[in-house]
Formats: structure tokens, sequence, C-alpha cells
């Protein structure tokens, strides 16, 4: 029997080893054009879709397939299905706890244009965009702060930072939510002071939950693999398109403040994502390079 000596034996990459890129970049292209689509229709409504609710049903489905695709790069599939269930879980129960009891969001109620109720009176788009907004704020705070990711106090960092674009998130939202699409109706309160019908204590509450889910989901983000992951570009880019679609249809009715805020995180994030890559080490750089490519 021959023997063939090691040095002899080539090491060849897994035949679909590319596919999982290759899927993560047709689906964003697909996001952004079903972006595309949502933004005109903010302007000029299409005459063969009137008062259709299903292009933002396929928008926020395009945009967690993209994500999860990508982060699939990086994470075992079981990682990702822990993640999406405590999201969705939490969520979804503290929002069915909010809708009956007013506890923690403030007294609200949602409506027929949410969807269908996954739970009554839940609609089951909720926990579908909880997972959508925690995981593209993780990523974005993630590519955000990648200069200082070897320092000590990073994790603290990352974690301040996903809340805080959590509750902007929230913030960019409520108006679209409630003045222009009608998915849920505030009720009102004792406060004085509400934004766009939505009382101070909801953002408290968007506090509160997202912190209780990023508290706990954060060990199923943390890959066993001793080289590093490959940046999430398509999640801060998710994240950042969002919120310009947010500032468009806010635009178009004249809601500057919404409008001006939303525009404001998408020039923070992208001004700061890419400043911090620029002043990355080149030799970094390469190393996760050669581990995209493998």
């Amino acid at each position: 029997m021959n023997r063939l000596p090691l040095n002899d034996l080539r090491l060849e990459p897994a035949r679909f080893s590319g596919w999982p890129r290759k899927t993560s970049r047709g689906l964003f292209g697909l996001f952004l054009a079903q972006s595309a689509l949502v933004a005109v229709r903010a302007w000029q409504p299409t005459p063969w879709i009137p008062e259709a609710r299903w292009p933002e049903g396929v928008l926020l489905l395009l945009g967690l397939a993209t994500v999860l695709t990508s982060l699939g790069r990086s994470l075992p599939g079981q990682n990702l299905l822990g993640i999406c269930a405590i999201v969705g879980i939490t969520s979804g129960g503290m929002h069915l706890l909010g809708a009956i009891t007013a506890i923690p969001f403030g007294p609200y109620s949602y409506t027929a244009a949410a969807g269908q109720s996954l739970i009554y009176p839940l609609p089951g788009s909720i926990p579908l965009l909880w997972i959508l907004i925690v995981l593209t704020s993780r990523g974005a705070a993630k590519c955000a702060l990648r200069r200082w990711r070897l320092e000590r106090n990073y994790g603290f960092g990352l974690f301040g930072l996903t809340l805080a674009l959590i509750v902007w998130f929230d913030l960019s939202l409520e108006p679209y939510a409630t003045q222009l699409k009608h998915f849920w109706i505030w009720e009102p309160t004792k406060l004085p002071f509400t934004w766009y019908g939505a009382p101070l204590v909801n953002f408290l509450g968007w506090l509160l939950t997202a912190l209780l889910i990023v508290a706990i989901s954060t060990p199923f983000f943390l890959s066993k693999k001793p080289v590093p992951t490959p940046p999430e570009y398509l999640s801060v880019s998710v994240w950042c398109v969002l919120q310009i679609l947010l500032a468009n249809a806010c635009a178009t009715h004249k809601l500057w403040p919404p409008c001006l805020l939303a525009a404001g995180g998408v020039l923070a994030v992208a001004g700061f994502s890419v400043w911090s890559w620029c002043t990355t080490g080149r030799k970094t750089r390469a190393r996760e390079s050669a581990t995209r490519a493998a």
C-alpha cells in the first residue's frame, strides 16, 4: 500500500463554503429592491397595490433573512435559534402584557393594520420586528466600536450602545407606526409630555425590555472559533436603510423632528462605522479578510 507524505496532501475548501456569503448578499439585494418600492409608495401610492400591507411585511422578512444569513457565517445555527427564541419570546411576552395591562409601555391597543394576531391581542409582526431591531442594532454597534474591540471595556460599550440604538430605533418608529400607518393607538395618560402620542414611559419600557433581552442573549453571540469573525456590515446597512425609510416616510407628511432624528442616526452610525474601519490596522483587516475567505 502506497502512502503519501503529509506534505503532499492538498487541503481544499468545502465545495459550498462560499454559499452563505453569496446568499446573504443576494438577500440584501432583494431587501434593497423592496426598500425602493416602499420608499416610492410613501411619495406616490401605486394604483396596483393601494393600501396594501404586504410590501412592509416582505421588507421585514427580507431584512430578517439578510441579517440571519450574514450572522450564520460566524455563528452556529443553534446559537441563532437561541437568539431568535429569546428575543421573540421576551419581546412578545412584554408586549402582550403591555397590551393587556399597560405595563411597562403605557396604555395602547393594536389595530388590524398591525397584522394577524399571534396570541390575541399580540400581532405576529411584533416579535419579528424586535428580532430585526436587536440584531441590526447590535451589528451596528459592533461596527461602530470595531476600533476598540480589543479594549478592556469593549463589552460594556457594545452593551450600552446596542441599548441606545434600540431605543433610538423606537423613537424613529413611533411616529411612523402611530401617525402614518396606525399600527397601534396610544390612549391619553396623565403625563404632560408625549412623542407623537407615545408617553415617555414607553421608551423606558423599551429600554428595560432591551436590557433584559440583550443581557440574556449575549452569551449566544459569542463565537467559539479561535479566529476573528467577519464584520457585520450587512447588519449596519440594514439598520441604516430602515432608518432612511422611516425618515423618508416622515418627510412625506412633514413630520420633521422624527425625520431629522432618523437621518441623524444614519449619519452617526454610518460615520462612526466608516471611521472605525478606516482607523483599524492593516494587519487586522488582512487577518479578517483571510477569515472570510476561509
